[in-house]
């Protein structure tokens, strides 16, 4: 299976998700005009993803790190921690990593109420980036 590897846009991030190591990144800004068809290649990853892997064998070290995100696209990585925690709930590991950066309270704070207000029960770190 191949990695998923999208190089950013002046509206959308860098994406990559590699199926070998079973690290996945999404970072930069998150603001693309056509937010469904930005997601559609990265839920059709994970599907197939899915197949490639047995769920015990999964290991996800998923990061985070947004200098922008708007509420549609915030919307989506709701749907991306679902489907981790489904992954989580047939036996795969899953671990996640928001980074922001140091004087962005606001991307802090999204990525606390990320975790904390949707109440999906995932294992998350909250780490400040010194730029």
């Amino acid at each position: 299976m191949e990695a998923l590897k999208l190089e950013p846009k002046y509206d959308s991030p860098f994406v990559l998700f590699d199926p070998q190591t079973d690290e996945f990144v999404m970072s930069g800004t998150m603001h693309p005009e056509n937010i469904q068809k930005f997601m559609t290649p990265i839920f059709s990853w994970f599907n197939d993803y899915s197949a490639f892997k047995t769920y015990s064998d999964m290991n996800i070290k998923m990061e985070f790190f947004f200098r922008y995100l708007n509420s549609s696209s915030y919307k989506y990585l709701i749907n991306i921690l679902q489907k981790l925690l489904e992954f989580q709930e047939k036996g795969a590991s899953i671990s996640i990593l928001w980074k922001y950066e140091e004087e962005d309270e606001d991307m802090k704070d999204r990525g606390l109420d990320l975790f904390e207000f949707t109440e999906i029960p995932l294992k998350y770190e909250c780490i400040a980036i010194q730029e």
